[in-house]
């Protein structure tokens, strides 16, 4: 397992499209197991939905569900249909469809994991642990048909679904006589779907309570490698090469800025004058063409 790995995008060393991710076995000699081709599977969290707004009115409890059950769509569809991102020490600027073709090119498949405040999980990752069928495939716009081939390679075979089923039958098929007739060695986990559910729980309640310790204590801190995607140079007393990311990516693709644009934070600037700050994402206005390659924005 790995935890946000790095170089998924060539072009993008520090971007990390995954939240975690694993390779699958190629050969599983002990079992029945499909062969599973993808070089790597990526899963994308958007952890704690927040409910929506009419989450807070009197509505019935099947509305609360329903409007519950979309937002999680919502939020899965917009992993796939992300934005764009950059990189200041390659200097290269991608797409949203970019970067997910780079990572559908590679073999390697990417899936959403919206969570709501209830604790329920989106449709597409229902698939992948549980082979739940969606009552309603996603449909994607004409411009984004990198998402949609995503979305079809994750809910399709030979990608991995009903995982947690999978491990059940054939723990059940291998299981010696001598063994425990319970999976976790207790009757509340008799079997590897209980097992998993109670223990994605506990790490669920365990990472909350770290954040909390975290952040109340004053233990989280900004990333120390330039190379990172959230490093942030003023932090670290560097106020001249702020080109380590560019945030407004999509505006830069659209051509509100152009290629060679220097992004600095509000400690640093080219210039004797200070720049004029300009909201993001609201692309500024472009910048006469003999100033434009000395101009800095903050972002």
């Amino acid at each position: 397992m790995r935890i946000e790995p790095k170089n998924i995008v060539p072009d993008l060393p520090g971007l990390r499209p995954f939240d975690f991710s694993f390779k699958p076995v190629p050969n599983l000699t002990t079992t029945n197991s499909p062969i599973c081709p993808n070089s790597e599977i990526g899963i994308n969290v958007d952890e704690y939905v927040t409910s929506p707004p009419s989450f807070c009115g009197a509505a019935s409890p099947s509305n609360q569900s329903a409007l519950a059950v979309k937002h999680l769509k919502e939020k899965e569809r917009g992993k796939l249909m992300r934005s764009g991102a950059g990189d200041g020490h390659t200097q290269s600027v991608l797409s949203g469809e970019d970067i997910i073709q780079y990572v559908y090119d590679s073999g390697k498949v990417l899936i959403p994991l919206a969570v709501s405040p209830d604790g329920d999980i989106g449709p597409m990752y229902k698939w992948f642990l549980f082979g739940t069928p969606m009552s309603d495939p996603y449909t994607f716009p004409n411009t984004r048909t990198q998402a949609n081939k995503m979305y079809t390679r994750a809910m399709s075979h030979p990608s991995p679904h009903n995982i947690i089923g999978l491990a059940t039958a054939n723990w059940k098929k291998s299981k010696r006589p001598s063994s425990s007739p319970f999976y976790g060695h207790s009757y509340t986990a008799p079997t590897p779907k209980e097992w998993y559910l109670q223990e994605i729980g506990r790490v669920i309640s365990d990472a909350i309570a770290l954040h909390i310790r975290d952040v109340k204590l004053g233990h989280i801190t900004s990333p120390s490698s330039p190379l990172d995607e959230d490093f942030d140079p003023t932090i670290h007393g560097d106020s001249t090469t702020a080109t380590f990311d560019f945030v407004d990516a999509d505006a830069i693709l659209q051509g509100a800025f152009s290629a060679g644009t220097t992004f600095m934070h509000s400690t640093a600037s080219t210039q004797a004058q200070a720049p004029v700050p300009v909201p993001v994402p609201v692309p500024p206005t472009p910048a006469p063409a003999n100033t434009r390659s000395n101009t800095a924005f903050w972002i």
